[in-house]
């Protein structure tokens, strides 16, 4: 746990000796949200990441147990989510204060109250006939099945104990997190508390906005603002706005950037050629069921015709012997391995360009048009992002575009020459 000030400490009285605990400090905002969740039956925590959610909701759980010898669930999606609180508590509750059953995720305190973690990724067990005086859901946001496990599982270990609950997390869509924070808004014994990461006031706000500045509009709104937003769907928003008839086109002297995502049966070959200065797409092609030799041919007649400039394309299984033809071909290639992360990247830059409206698509490429307004975000259980087609769809042109414009932003970081 990194070093941090002292706050007031918890004495145990246990003859013959005194023992000394640290507790983790607040910063100015957590201490505020400290003082209102002490006193709320039930609280939805809703926090922007870094504003230091996980810090206060350990904070809680220590002094709890220690100082009333509670009875303390501490829950989260995956026994990986569960680390970084689990880190913190044993690195303050030390022995002889503290029993450390590592095994089994809990701590015994010699003050009689105890801390039992769990990962919330086989509800359907959990905690099954356990007693807490307070149940803590870290990162409640990506619990799949929130609400029914909030009332079968969860809520029923606080029965009979008049216990206490802190659901927290960032927003992820409008699912169970959402639901809950918002009856936490309509009863009386229940609160609903919202905090940015800007409320955080140990984050510079140059870091901030260096943060912010790589995703989109939507995505920082959640993220960073803690607003619930539709989860899927609207991932690219603003289109129409880039949206211009043919005519209206322009090509500058200078060569187009050529972005390039290979297919053969199931899937297209998509290639789109922007332009560097007017930022305008000045020639795409879908080629479906194309022979590969035909593949190549297409692309290098574009090429051609743009200016000879740079190609972008994705190397991954089939790709790479391609890119490796391009580049025995002179080709100025630039090839870019795909991963799932990397995509993320690629079309978080893509969709702030969009909704800022810093590019154009000529009206007649409807089949790319038609992609971008499908393109869906899903979330995993563990509560990694992402993007793709709906089924039956496809997102190739996306993602020639997204390399594409990769070019033209400068990210010299996720490309290599062959």
């Amino acid at each position: 746990m990194t070093p941090m000030p002292l706050l007031p400490s918890i004495r145990s009285d246990t003859p013959p000796r005194t023992l000394v605990v640290a507790l983790p400090a607040l910063h100015a905002d957590q201490a505020q949200v400290y003082a209102t969740l002490r006193a709320q039956r039930v609280a939805v925590l809703v926090a922007g990441r870094r504003w230091g959610k996980t810090h206060l909701l350990v904070r809680v759980a220590v002094e709890r147990a220690l100082k009333h010898a509670a009875h303390v669930g501490y829950f989260a999606p995956t026994y990986k989510h569960l680390l970084p609180a689990w880190e913190q508590m044993t690195a303050v509750l030390t022995p002889p204060l503290a029993t450390i059953h590592r095994t089994e995720r809990k701590i015994d305190l010699l003050t009689g109250g105890r801390i039992e973690c769990w990962s919330l990724d086989t509800s359907d067990t959990v905690a099954r006939g356990r007693g807490y005086d307070l149940v803590i859901v870290d990162e409640a946001s990506i619990v799949p099945h929130l609400r029914s496990v909030w009332e079968q599982n969860l809520l029923p270990t606080l029965a009979g104990r008049s216990g206490q609950a802190i659901l927290a997390g960032t927003p992820k869509g409008l699912n169970d997190f959402a639901a809950l924070a918002q009856t936490a808004r309509h009863r009386s014994d229940w609160q609903c508390i919202r905090r940015r990461t800007a409320d955080n006031p140990l984050l510079a706000p140059s870091d901030l906005a260096l943060l912010r500045a790589t995703m989109s509009e939507r995505a920082a709104a959640q993220e960073f603002d803690a607003v619930f937003l539709t989860d899927g769907g609207a991932v690219l928003r603003n289109i129409a706005a880039c949206v211009v008839d043919d005519d209206k086109i322009e090509q500058s002297d200078e060569p187009a950037i050529i972005g390039v995502d290979w297919g053969r049966y199931h899937d297209a070959t998509a290639i789109i050629a922007l332009d560097p200065v007017t930022r305008h797409v000045i020639a795409h092609e879908r080629l479906t069921d194309m022979p590969f030799e035909r593949q190549l041919a297409v692309l290098k007649h574009m090429w051609q015709q743009t200016g000879c400039g740079p190609v972008i394309a994705e190397a991954n299984a089939l790709g790479l012997p391609l890119v490796e033809r391009l580049a025995n071909a002179g080709l100025p290639i630039q090839a870019l391995t795909m991963t799932a992360a990397r995509k993320v990247q690629l079309i978080d830059a893509l969709a702030v360009a969009i909704e800022q409206a810093m590019l154009a698509i000529p009206r007649a490429a409807t089949w790319l048009i038609d992609e971008l307004m499908l393109l869906t975000m899903s979330r995993s259980s563990s509560g990694v992002v992402r993007y793709h087609a709906p089924e039956g769809a496809h997102d190739d042109g996306v993602i020639a575009l997204a390399l594409a414009w990769s070019g033209i932003n400068d990210a010299p970081t996720v490309l290599f020459e062959v």
